[in-house]
């Protein structure tokens, strides 16, 4: 891998000054085109720790930004599975989770991170936290612009909320 510059300590985030302890996990694209960071790392729990995300184009040496969701968190793997490419296009990232305060109540949402960062949109798939070596996309993946991502916690409680209320519905039609 190739040295990128970043600027790190000013990217939003815990205060790396007083936390002096935070690492980052950065993962090249095969092709060294893009480059995923899992920054800001720190222990959350006994052999847990939780980071944030950030995605950048080359080239390395005045990288640009493709993606920083503030609210997009990543939990830390030890095995280096928390970021992997398929080929040059498509980031993957496992686990993720968003929380947001939407409507005055907090909703999250997790699982895995596909991001196609040629057509810069996001799919994933709830609640897959996998770990294991893949070689390709699972199949029936929703893709969405990247600007969706605000939106999943919501969306995801509103499909909830509207499956919930067809089973109410069917009960009570039986």
């Amino acid at each position: 891998m190739r040295k990128w510059y970043f600027d790190i300590e000013a990217w939003p985030g815990p205060d790396r000054k007083k936390w002096p302890g935070l690492r980052d996990v950065i993962k090249e694209s095969p092709e060294g085109r893009y480059v995923a960071v899992v920054y800001s790392c720190g222990e959350v729990d006994i052999y847990k720790e939780v980071g944030l995300f950030a995605l950048f184009a080359g080239p390395p040496d005045s990288p640009r930004l493709l993606l920083r969701h503030r609210g997009l968190k990543c939990f830390v793997r030890h095995n280096d599975t928390t970021v992997r490419w398929i080929g040059e296009r498509f980031c993957v990232v496992t686990p993720f989770y968003i929380r947001q305060r939407l409507f005055g109540s907090p909703q999250s949402f997790g699982g895995t991170l596909y991001l196609d960062v040629e057509q810069r949109k996001a799919a994933y798939v709830p609640g897959a936290f996998s770990g294991e070596a893949f070689s390709g996309l699972p199949e029936g993946l929703a893709w969405r612009g990247w600007k969706w991502l605000s939106l999943w916690p919501w969306l995801w409680h509103m499909r909830n909320k509207c499956q919930a209320s067809f089973i109410q519905a069917d009960k009570f039609m039986l």
